[in-house]
């Protein structure tokens, strides 16, 4: 992978071209096939992933007959970031919809590079915030109600 490949992933985009670069070393290649868990909710996060080809969907399970769809996955996105920064477990299964090609990073490879780069640190920290303002707006439209 390239850094003008992980520029076109939008969680990437602001990055520097040498900030991307000190990310390409520590990428490592994962293949899934359809219908196989990529990440199982409440298990611990030891990889943060990037979706480079296929699609996933992200579930929580409500019981053991039913589950919620949370998210539909597509190329470019990425998922597992959070559990790796507050060291909690998944908060919801990932399971490939199609083949997937991903490419992870290690949890302690991940943390190493955020303690020696504030930099890069403080951008992942805007992306992270500009997410968690998203959610907010979200749940404010799924709350509002007529007076």
């Amino acid at each position: 992978m390239t850094s003008e490949e992980l520029k076109k992933i939008t969680f990437f985009s602001t990055m520097s071209d040498g900030e991307r670069e000190k990310l390409i070393p520590l990428l490592h290649e994962h293949r899934v096939p359809a219908g196989q868990a990529i990440v199982t909710e409440g298990e611990p996060g030891r990889r943060f992933y990037l979706l480079i080809d296929g699609q996933a969907l992200v579930i929580e399970e409500l019981d053991s007959h039913r589950a919620k769809l949370l998210a539909e996955l597509k190329s470019g996105d990425v998922f597992g970031e959070l559990s790796i920064l507050d060291e909690g477990t998944r908060s919801a299964s990932v399971v490939a919809r199609s083949d997937c090609s991903l490419q992870f990073i290690a949890a302690d490879e991940f943390k190493t590079l955020l303690l020696g780069h504030p930099e890069i640190t403080l951008k992942v920290a805007k992306i992270l915030a500009s997410r968690l303002r998203n959610a907010d707006k979200e749940i404010k439209e799924l709350t509002l109600f007529n007076i």
